[in-house]
């Protein structure tokens, strides 16, 4: 009825349970420290003999389909007198107003939970039991949420509380369905927060961007931004760049299908000619075509921080893989990973320099393409000379 891994600090070592008995016993193995459960069809006795094993734990992640408020009430209220967890993550239960005000005052009195992953449904009543917690937690540093539903009202309670939390350095949002007007509450008061280092987003799209560039032109604190899978475009690709240009701490950014294409990307380049920051970016699945490598390759030219470029599964040709390739080369000092798997020309990767390395896609086993990739090898040692 349950299937349940227990694990101690290294290696893993996944125990399946089927009884009450079977999980007690996995759970009372010496030294244990980090439970995952994963699937259940019993979540009573599950839960029950979990709790019970609380207080030896360090890291608690459930994946409980069938587990609702009442369950994580009681998680909640065995987590007010726990000391020792440390991880909680909660996947696949979408927890609604009372159990998110049970947790809310679990974290009020928990002094040693610093990471915490949940699904949640909620009315402005659970937004603002949330929101109370993340301004008086002392010890969470990483939150990741990710958000079925949430009201007007509720998203600005969170955005207010975010912007003022001091301790968080990690926060996820994961948005399945949200109204551009409700989700441009969030990154707008991304500007005030202080503490911030590593932000990410999904479910945002039209003003919403603009509202996230705005606060990122102000944020002093702000490192990793990954945008993954959103609805960006090329006018929201603008945004962000002209955020870019101003932006003097974000060293890692992805835009991961994001649709921004080439004049999204020829954006993005111009920012990169004058930031000297940034260190990684990801465009990988944005629809670029030799257009828009051909501006990043001249922004290679001119930048003197970029080390890492993900262009795989676009639309980059002959003539933009040789003018990236020429610039990375050639022109720039810094770059050591362009990654072009998945482009027209079927290079799988290439790594800089003394590290140089081809791999070669099944593509090339036709022997048209065989041909054009010894020609192109022929060229490219040329360059390299």
């Amino acid at each position: 009825v349950a299937a349940a891994a227990a694990m101690g600090n290294s290696p893993r070592s996944p125990v399946d349970c089927n009884s009450k008995e079977e999980l007690a016993k996995a759970l009372a193995r010496p030294g244990l420290k980090n439970v995952m459960i994963w699937l259940n069809h019993g979540k009573g006795f599950v839960l029950h003999d979990v709790i019970d094993a609380l207080p030896r734990l360090s890291s608690l992640f459930l994946m409980l389909d069938s587990a609702g408020d009442g369950d994580t009430q009681a998680l909640a209220l065995a987590l007010q007198e726990n000391c020792t967890l440390t991880t909680l993550r909660l996947s696949k239960t979408i927890v609604g107003d009372d159990g998110v005000a049970a947790l809310a005052a679990a974290l009020e009195k928990n002094h040693t939970l610093n990471k915490l992953e949940l699904e949640i449904s909620v009315s402005a009543r659970g937004a603002a039991a949330l929101a109370t917690a993340l301004e008086r937690s002392k010890t969470l540093t990483s939150l990741f949420i990710k958000v079925h539903s949430v009201c007007a009202e509720g998203a600005m309670v969170l955005a207010a509380a975010l912007g003022e939390n001091k301790t968080l350095t990690d926060l996820g949002l994961l948005f399945v369905r949200i109204d551009d007007e409700v989700a441009q509450f969030i990154p707008a008061t991304l500007g005030r927060n202080a503490a911030l280092t590593r932000l990410f987003f999904h479910g945002i799209y039209g003003e919403s961007v603009r509202a996230l560039a705005a606060a990122l032109e102000k944020n002093e604190t702000l490192t990793d931004l990954d945008l993954w899978n959103n609805d960006i475009g090329t006018e929201g690709a603008k945004a962000l760049a002209a955020a870019l240009e101003r932006n003097t701490t974000l060293t890692n950014l992805s835009l991961y299908g994001n649709r921004i294409g080439d004049e999204g990307a020829t954006a993005v380049a111009a920012a990169l000619e004058t930031n000297n920051t940034l260190t990684s970016l990801n465009l990988h699945g944005n629809d670029i075509s030799d257009e828009g490598a051909r501006a990043l390759a001249a922004a290679l030219e001119k930048n003197k921080s970029l080390t890492a470029l993900d262009l795989e599964w676009n639309r980059i040709g002959a003539e933009g893989t040789r003018a990236l390739v020429a610039a990375a080369f050639e022109k720039n000092a810094t770059l050591t990973e362009l990654d072009l798997r998945g482009n027209e020309m079927h290079i799988l990767y290439i790594w800089r320099r003394s590290r140089l390395a081809f791999r070669v896609c099944s593509h090339l086993l036709y022997p048209l393409h065989f041909v054009f990739f010894l020609l192109f090898c022929h060229w490219f040692l040329q360059v390299c000379k």
